[in-house]
């Protein structure tokens, strides 16, 4: 019986990570690997395909869309701050397509880039769930996920929506350069 206790302690333990197995949880990876980091969004279902903000339009100035991704699109580049308190990060541009200062993404059930909202209003901070070598990129304000979908204009748009296993929610966070 004693031995059955202490082989049940030392599994249990082993498992947790509690003696030392040098295994790092989800969210600490996802901390050390994108902080600081200017990443690209590529959908897991077809990584030709990258989070896109227009360029400087009197229509579309503030939207998010899918296009083929470009490395050097500037366009497609996002900068990952890490949020210690909440756990989650807060996703600017990496070159500010429209002023001097980076536009965050904020979601506050309106537009995803707007002037009005910036780091540390409410629907700012985002989490990245590690699903695979994907992650779902949660709004941890709305409890909802970033989601692509086919318009009927034809353009790939970006959106927030309900968790959905059948909805193109999965992203590939790609670095491409640092801070």
């Amino acid at each position: 019986m004693k031995k059955l206790i202490l082989s049940t302690i030392v599994l249990t333990s082993l498992s947790s990570g509690f003696l030392g197995t040098g295994t790092v949880d989800a969210s600490e990876h996802a901390r050390n690997t994108y902080n600081n980091k200017v990443v690209s969004l590529l959908a897991a279902s077809d990584p030709t395909l990258a989070i896109t903000h227009t360029e400087p339009d009197s229509y579309l100035w503030n939207e998010l869309f899918m296009e083929t991704y470009a490395p050097s699109n500037t366009a497609q580049r996002w900068v990952m701050e890490y949020d210690a308190n909440s756990g989650g990060y807060y996703i600017r541009e990496d070159t500010p397509l429209l002023t001097s200062n980076p536009f965050y993404l904020v979601y506050s059930g309106g537009w995803f880039i707007d002037p009005h909202l910036s780091k540390g209003d409410v629907g700012s901070l985002w989490q990245l769930i590690p699903v695979g070598n994907a992650y779902f990129v949660r709004n941890m304000a709305r409890d909802e996920y970033l989601t692509w979908h086919l318009r009927r204009s034809g353009l790939l748009d970006v959106d927030v929506t309900a968790f959905n296993w059948d909805r193109e929610q999965r992203f590939i966070v790609q670095v491409v350069g640092e801070v």
